[in-house]
């Protein structure tokens, strides 16, 4: 199975990395008898750490908006997506969902992918201004804020892969582990949840550090990890911090195993450091849905759009998912409906029971007929109480001469 996310490059669409420009979609014939568009704000990270990311997210969120319209949209609603970089930065992020809320009056937002902006752009933007945000962060206090339930996550939590690594980490025979994350929430909430699976299971949790982001070096605090001889560096990072302490800890020659997030471990990495400095590294990663039509059709949205497999990208899967999961509550609200009234028919299209779709063109006569339930390309998407997507399927790999290998599935 591919690796997810990781070792793959990434190629922008032409237009799409002017952060202020709009897609207007094609609307087709029932355009003049149908309600006003639905403005979808696709807010991804195009520059920034998110980047490896965010052009496949932004990619996806069109080519399935698209789609739907081409098909005659939600009978005869038709999508319309404006784009916005948030840089990975949360103050970016709130001015850029300011304007997509203010000026471009989206009725929802889609795509964020850094736990920091997304809990900026809660607190700032859509929960004061009652907007839907479906993300792809994982900090825990996401779920904590989200008193208004207008926030989706369709990922799963720091805290889970933190489990996930845990889970690797015993399996692979690790007895002591030392944590080094970014002091942000969701650095935290992945050491957070390795500490409670590992120790729970046996495993003896030595320290922890927190740094800061946009160091020239991370050798002192390396240095105190490492100074407890333990067996396994257990990273909450991102692409250029961990670029930076997986160099050190190679030239300090380091015997000690490494966990490291996915998306911490793109192709830039091996190109900057080589090969010899990752192999071994572990990660953890969301598996997209097995044998469920939603992947073929994601896939072949994401070739299009991008040139390589649907694979290579998880959080685009989300963004697929994301598209029609919110049409089908579009569809079920029914015409003149309030964005409330969209946002309450959320699970009720999406989690089970009821008859499974796959896509919102293909089972869209379903809903006439009665309860469809929404199985998605990243996964089951079963949204509980708080708005967290309760699937956890995660693939274990490990880097070997700069390629990832699959060694198992875990679920959690």
């Amino acid at each position: 199975m591919p690796f997810h996310s990781i070792l793959s490059r990434r190629r922008f669409l032409a237009g799409t990395a002017a952060g202020a420009a709009a897609l207007a979609l094609p609307a087709g014939p029932l355009r003049a008898q149908a309600e006003r568009p639905f403005r979808i704000g696709a807010l991804n990270p195009l520059t920034g750490p998110g980047s490896e990311e965010g052009a496949g997210m932004l990619a996806t969120l069109q080519a399935t908006a698209r789609l739907i319209n081409e098909a005659g949209g939600i009978d005869g609603r038709m999508f319309e997506v404006i784009s916005e970089d948030d840089q990975t930065k949360p103050e970016a992020g709130v001015l850029a969902a300011k304007k997509l809320v203010e000026i471009n009056k989206v009725d929802a937002i889609l795509g964020t992918w850094s736990s920091s902006v997304t809990l900026a752009v809660m607190s700032a933007v859509t929960q004061p201004n009652d907007v839907m945000l479906f993300t792809c962060s994982g900090a825990p206090e996401i779920s904590e804020e989200n008193t208004k339930d207008l926030v989706k996550r369709f990922t799963p939590t720091s805290f889970a892969y933190g489990v996930a690594y845990a889970r690797i980490a015993l399996k692979s025979g690790y007895k002591r582990a030392v944590g080094m994350h970014l002091n942000n929430s969701s650095g935290k909430a992945q050491i957070d949840g390795f500490v409670h699976e590992f120790t729970a299971n046996g495993g003896e949790f030595v320290d922890r550090i927190a740094y800061e982001p946009s160091k020239p070096s991370y050798r002192s605090e390396l240095q105190t990890a490492l100074a407890s001889n333990p067996d396994c560096l257990v990273l909450g990072s991102y692409l250029a911090d961990t670029t930076i302490i997986l160099r050190e800890a190679f030239q300090l020659g380091s015997r000690a195993g490494v966990l490291a997030p996915h998306w911490a471990l793109g192709t830039k990495l091996v190109e900057a450091i080589g090969a010899p400095a990752v192999e071994g590294v572990s990660t953890a990663s969301a598996v997209l849905t097995k044998d469920n039509p939603s992947v073929a059709l994601y896939d072949r949205l994401y070739r299009e759009a991008m040139g390589e497999p649907g694979s290579a990208n998880a959080y685009g899967a989300m963004c697929y998912d994301m598209v029609n999961v919110l049409a089908y509550a579009i569809a079920a609200a029914g015409p003149g409906a309030s964005n409330a009234d969209i946002n309450g028919r959320i699970r009720e299209v999406a989690n089970s029971p009821g008859e499974q779709v796959f896509d919102f063109v293909s089972g869209k006569d379903k809903l006439k007929a009665g309860k469809v339930n929404y199985s998605g390309a990243s996964s089951l998407v079963e949204f509980d109480e708080r708005g967290d997507d309760t699937g956890g399927l995660f693939s274990w790999d490990v880097l070997q001469d700069g390629k990832a290998v699959q060694r198992e599935l875990i679920t959690l």
